[in-house]
Parts: structure tokens; C-alpha cells; sequence
């Protein structure tokens, strides 16, 4: 068993290193608010808001968040973590391939009930893929504690939602 008096400050200072990334990747995001806000007239900053966050609550609920299960089963510390991250993939991919399908059926009548113009569906599915790709990655490079390469990909996640 460890030392609680030594335990601690290594704790503290391998949560800082997780903390730090966390916030310059944030700030990235932040950084490019006044940006945005200069291109864009105000409706459309609101808009793309919007769609990033319809995107953002889409991936959790069209794949079922099941990446979420990715750093908690590889801290599980089993020998079969491969086959389930594939498997985990294999079935995020094909629940969200199907509920995409479904949304784009009855596009006209979900726009209709979350009062937004149906031409915004195929670029809330996009931002769906795109957020179910970053997380996976995400969930991945943490459960590898490789905090860096999450970081990077946190940076360049705020700015691929720019373009």
C-alpha cells in the first residue's frame, strides 16, 4: 500500500497536468468566440450555436453514448479490451448509421417540432459523426493517459467546428 503523505501531492500534480490540458483546450474555443463573432452577424453565430449543440446532445442520444464505456472497461484492465473497442465501435457505427437513416425519413417532421429549417439535418447528422468520432478518440487517448495527443485533438476539434 502507498504512502497517503506521498500519494497525495503525485495525485495533485498528475490532476493538474489533466486539469491544464482540459483548460487550453477550452480556451481555444474561447479564443475563437470574438472571431466568430466579427465573421458572423449575430442570427448567424445563433444558429451555428445551435446546431453544434443539437449535434453535441445527437451524438449521446443517437449512438446510445455507448464510447462512453471505452475508458471505463480499459480501466477494468482486461486482456479482451480490443475486441470490445471493436465491437464497441461496430455497434456505435451501426446505431448511428440507422438513427441517422430514421432522422433523415422524418426530417420534415422533427424540424417542424424543434422549429428549425429541415435543411440544417444533414449538417446536425455531420456534427453528430463528427462529435462520436472525436469522443471515441477522446475516450481512448484518456484511458491511454496520453493527455498531450488529447489536448491536440481537443484544439482541433474547436477548430474544425469553425469551418
Amino acid at each position: 500500500m502507498s504512502d497517503p503523505a506521498t500519494a497525495a501531492p503525485s495525485f495533485v500534480r498528475h490532476g493538474a497536468v489533466y486539469a491544464f490540458t482540459a483548460l487550453l483546450g477550452k480556451a481555444a474555443g474561447l479564443v475563437a468566440i470574438p472571431v466568430l463573432t466579427r465573421l458572423m452577424a449575430p442570427d448567424d453565430y445563433g444558429t451555428y450555436q445551435v446546431v453544434l449543440t443539437y449535434a453535441q446532445i445527437g451524438a449521446v442520444i443517437l449512438t446510445g453514448n455507448m464510447y462512453g464505456a471505452i475508458s471505463r472497461y480499459y480501466f477494468d484492465d482486461r486482456p479482451d479490451f480490443n475486441q470490445f473497442l471493436s465491437n464497441s465501435l461496430a455497434a456505435t457505427a451501426i446505431l448511428l448509421a440507422l438513427s441517422a437513416t430514421a432522422l433523415l425519413l422524418s426530417q420534415r417532421w422533427w424540424s417542424g417540432w424543434f422549429s428549425f429549417p429541415k435543411q440544417y439535418a444533414p449538417l446536425i447528422l455531420v456534427g453528430v459523426a463528427a462529435h462520436t468520432v472525436f469522443a471515441i478518440y477522446r475516450h481512448t487517448t484518456t484511458a491511454r493517459r496520453a493527455s498531450s495527443e488529447a489536448f491536440r485533438i481537443e484544439v482541433a476539434r474547436d477548430y474544425l467546428a469553425l469551418l
